[in-house]
């Protein structure tokens, strides 16, 4: 095995609803982007297919989107799941996809769920959003129990996976840190926090508290150690009316905080970050033997 892994983040731009115009896109922007490099893992944004949903519709309407949206995230995935295209990209251009959060529905529950889907087209991981809103579970999305911990299949690297308010439970990554990953990967576009707030650009488009944000990733990468990226990404309205919310994308260093010059904003729709993981240099800091019963029992809290 390789003691480096290449990743590739698309920052892209996602039309509400228009589930065939975001694959097409989609899929154009991969077929340029593994034409320039051999990567080991390529990361989609949240909602890459559908746009969000939560504070983005009538609120009449949400549960309806909620519903039309979810995926079933099993071993028997049907014949009309949008996942087969992510799993026939995988196969195709030999790589690991990181599927940014989707709606999951597993029974009766739905869940805000990121998967991993190996080179082969199987889907190896997932990570269910453990930092659930109040707004979302009011409209029945459930919290997650375990950590994002994703091996990268073909590689000896480890990623740790979060979503929106789970950068702000210092556990959440801590499990992470003690599970040896070697980089943070997290989600964020515009949506109904109970920590970050939203603010308007200067085009008057919504988008969270950068500064704010960027504090915790700051905070977040120096706690373990670890360098990660946040990945984020440009809402079009439906029917094309124009551009509604974004989040920009941005890479953090433990020493360095977010790295200014590389952040990915409004005005880079459909772009991307490659960046090579050294996986003997970028190592989880060590935790106390001390701390960890009491990590242990912290965490708990979050299940």
């Amino acid at each position: 095995m390789g003691e480096s892994v290449k990743i590739g983040v698309l920052h892209a731009k996602i039309r509400m609803g228009a589930k065939r115009g975001n694959t097409r896109r989609l899929y154009s922007l991969i077929q340029g982007m593994m034409q320039k490099f051999s990567l080991d893992l390529l990361v989609l944004p949240a909602y890459a297919f559908t746009g969000p949903v939560i504070e983005y519709y009538p609120t009449n309407r949400i549960r309806h989107y909620l519903s039309a949206f979810a995926e079933r995230m099993g071993r028997n995935i049907v014949s009309t799941s949008i996942l087969l295209y992510p799993m026939r990209w995988a196969r195709e251009f030999g790589v690991n996809i990181l599927v940014g959060p989707m709606i999951e529905r597993a029974g009766p529950r739905l869940y805000v769920t990121t998967l991993l889907i190996d080179y082969d087209g199987a889907i190896v991981a997932k990570y269910r959003k453990i930092g659930v809103t109040r707004k979302e579970e009011q409209y029945g999305i459930n919290r997650g129990k375990e950590p994002g911990v994703f091996p990268i299949p073909g590689t000896s690297g480890k990623i740790g996976v979060f979503a929106d308010d789970d950068l702000a439970y210092p556990e959440i990554f801590r499990i992470l840190q003690e599970s040896g990953v070697n980089i943070l990967l997290g989600f964020m576009l515009p949506y109904p926090s109970d920590v970050f707030r939203y603010e308007k650009s200067d085009a008057y488009i919504t988008t969270m508290d950068s500064k704010f944000v960027k504090y915790f990733l700051s905070v977040r990468s120096r706690e373990t150690g670890l360098p990660g990226i946040l990945v984020g990404g440009i809402v079009e309205d439906m029917g094309n009316h124009g551009i509604q919310a974004y989040m920009p994308t941005m890479p953090f260093e433990p020493d360095i905080g977010v790295i200014e010059d590389r952040i990915k904003r409004l005005e880079d729709p459909d772009s991307h970050i490659v960046i090579d993981i050294d996986l003997k240099a970028s190592r989880p800091s060590e935790i106390l033997p001390s701390c960890r019963t009491i990590i242990k029992n912290l965490c708990k809290r979050i299940k």
